[in-house]
């Protein structure tokens, strides 16, 4: 898994592609092979010990020690860093030189500690988004002009749909306020900036665990969908935070708010009006019909029994890897455990992998984790590096990606997306070349191109 920075956008160059270096796989001789069970990761151990060649130079195994991790929350056993620095050791020194001077790093993972100290996910004050108030209310003003097209057509399509009675006119209506209400999100997202956000109850939930059976909640579709609930729904759960949370949407959204508020009232029961007059963060908002920005905000344990603020993207990490505690979790079984097996996050370069996955088990499914992530780091440092090579080849890979998706490759999971596609390709290359060749030699060859462009620009960085 590649926690990315932001989407691709390399246009492919006209050119054709420049030299490459040739880089070998890991070999064996026949009395080793001998010697060996058809275990992939038996073959992998004796590959590890075979020369590398590299522009003609005989070179001994590359120093895969020096990008494990041995200090801190994260750090490898003696024992893990050995068994992980056996695994990477068929990896070009070229590739590991690139890695190394990028400061990628491996740090292992084992249930318990908070995940927080991993260093992967960075944390926020209050006051650095306090200070962010202007530029997100530039945007909410900004997302309103660019909603006001759209608001009157939506509001007709909806008075429409509340006295039909046809089914066939009722699905019409309901195809064309879709269409539009996609549209006028789309125009919004095209002026709003990474500090604030278009609120959506379904996809603020989506990004958080349901541990608090929240999802329940956003099912009910009479649920308050007050800035209460906002809060709640990024994982406040103390009054303190609740409060702050909401101050900071009223004052990203001003009288735009107040006017939704206002709305609802108009239409509430006296019951309802004195309930909510007494807390207005109760108060529900047709979200649909006003355009209400949220900061890009969610609210993490920290594993300590605290609570850290980070954004929507790094809490939905957070609960991928951790419980409600923010303890990391053992990988997924008996309907309990973590998700994630491994991730790479650019962000920091570092790539994190489950205790249980450093040893390779040939029983167990994506038992490459090491060398998968690996291979993001891989494709993310030769984008750096060297975009223009990188914009030739990843047109070609989305070219196989989309013919893989139909016509089968090396597993399930390559099949993901075109990231887990060349991830796939650079574990099993490296750890079952021969079922990659015969399952895709399409993605055989790509991988084979991408390694040996990163060993070359590894040796570049050398000289």
């Amino acid at each position: 898994m590649w926690q990315r920075l932001g989407p691709l956008r390399v246009k492919p160059a006209a050119e054709g592609c420049p030299d490459t270096v040739q880089l070998s796989l890991p070999v064996m001789d026949q009395a080793a092979e001998a010697k060996a069970s058809s275990s992939w990761a038996q073959r992998a151990a004796l590959g590890a010990m075979a020369t590398v060649m590299l522009s003609g130079v005989a070179m001994a195994g590359p120093p895969a020690a020096g990008l494990i991790v041995t200090t801190g929350a994260a750090a490898a056993s003696p024992a893990e860093a050995m068994q992980l620095a056996q695994r990477l050791a068929p990896v070009d020194p070229g590739i590991v030189k690139l890695l190394e001077n990028d400061g990628v790093s491996f740090a292992v993972v084992r249930p318990g500690i908070s995940f927080l100290e991993t260093g992967v996910i960075p944390t926020r004050s209050l006051e650095s988004y306090q200070a962010q108030l202007p530029a997100m209310q530039a945007q909410a003003r900004a997302a309103q002009q660019a909603a006001r097209p759209f608001d009157n057509g939506i509001r007709t399509l909806q008075q429409q749909r509340a006295i039909a009675t046809q089914p066939e006119q009722i699905q019409s209506l309901d195809q064309r306020l879709g269409e539009m209400q996609r549209n006028k999100r789309q125009a919004i997202l095209d002026v709003v900036g990474p500090e604030a956000i278009p609120y959506s109850i379904p996809s603020l939930a989506g990004l958080l665990r349901d541990k608090d059976g929240l999802h329940k909640l956003v099912a009910q579709q009479a649920m308050p969908k007050g800035t209460t609930v906002m809060a709640q729904l990024v994982g406040a759960k103390k009054p303190e935070h609740i409060r702050e949370y909401t101050a900071l949407v009223e004052a990203i959204n001003g009288p735009r708010l107040e006017e939704a508020r206002a709305d609802s009232l108009a239409r509430a029961s006296q019951a309802q009006r004195e309930l909510w007059l007494k807390d207005p963060g109760q108060i529900p908002i047709d979200i649909k019909g006003y355009t209400i920005l949220v900061p890009d905000l969610a609210y993490v344990p920290d594993g300590a029994g605290g609570v850290a603020r980070t954004s929507l993207l790094d809490a939905s990490v957070v609960g991928a890897w951790a419980n409600a505690s923010g303890k990391t979790m053992a990988p997924f079984a008996n309907n309990q455990g973590s998700s994630i097996n491994g991730q790479y996050f650019s962000a920091t370069r570092r790539i994190l992998i489950q205790s249980s996955k450093v040893v390779a088990k040939s029983s167990q499914a994506h038992a490459h984790t090491p060398v998968h992530e690996l291979g993001h780091a891989v494709e993310d440092a030769v984008q750096r590096h060297d975009p223009q090579f990188y914009g030739r080849w990843s047109a070609r890979l989305e070219a196989a990606y989309r013919r893989a998706t139909s016509s089968g490759t090396v597993s399930d999971y390559a099949a993901s997306n075109s990231a887990e596609y060349v991830a796939e390709g650079v574990g099993h290359y490296y750890e079952d070349p021969n079922l990659l060749k015969s399952k895709d030699p399409q993605l055989f060859q790509l991988t084979q191109q991408l390694l040996e462009r990163a060993a070359h620009l590894g040796q570049k960085s050398k000289s």
